[in-house]
């Protein structure tokens, strides 16, 4: 009998350490999901904002041309084996560059799996003579020694479009959207 009041004793004040152990655990995994949360939210505005240029410059291209689009910062942060549309990181960088503009709207999830971590934005595309198109897109993005990097970048659905009101606007669907822009998934 005696031993059984020792055991339930000590069986106590384990679970009560344990208790205090799991306590200071969380708390400290909920530290580092913060961090580790902010550095993705500040990656994934860097990101986007890698592709946009300021007013001024857009307005200088416009007007004058000849403003070269340096995409030096925006392939900093991506995987030389990242999937992504060409096609739309052209009309955002290339020559008429100023015709498709690209804005984050909002970070609307971030979830870790595995070694990824999985990003869910809402995007606006404003493009000349069209509107603008908000869109719901999803970075798979990894850490690469200290840095984080994006390995593919994915649609998934055009939330709200803003036509203008010209004629070859008519009809114009989701589809012809992700046709204009490029897509690798739609």
């Amino acid at each position: 009998m005696i031993h059984f009041q020792k055991l339930n004793k000590m069986k106590k004040i384990f679970t009560s350490f344990f208790l205090l152990g799991m306590a200071i655990f969380s708390n400290t995994q909920d530290v580092l999901a913060q961090n580790t949360d902010k550095k993705v939210f500040d990656y994934v505005n860097r990101l986007y904002a890698s592709l946009e240029l300021s007013a001024e410059a857009n307005q200088k291209q416009y007007d004058e041309g000849g403003v070269i689009f340096d995409k030096s910062a925006f392939n900093s942060l991506i995987d030389e084996n990242s999937k992504l549309s060409e096609k739309r990181l052209d009309m955002l960088t290339g020559e008429y560059h100023e015709r498709c503009n690209v804005e984050l709207q909002k970070i609307d999830s971030v979830s870790f799996i595995g070694d990824k971590i999985i990003v869910y934005t809402k995007v606006l595309y404003t493009l000349d003579e069209m509107g603008g198109f908000y869109n719901n897109e999803k970075l798979e993005i990894t850490k690469k020694g200290d840095n984080l990097v994006l390995l593919r970048w994915e649609d998934i659905k055009l939330y709200k479009m803003e036509k203008l009101e010209y004629e070859h606007m008519d009809g114009y669907k989701e589809s012809d959207f992700y046709e204009s822009v490029g897509s690798i998934n739609k």
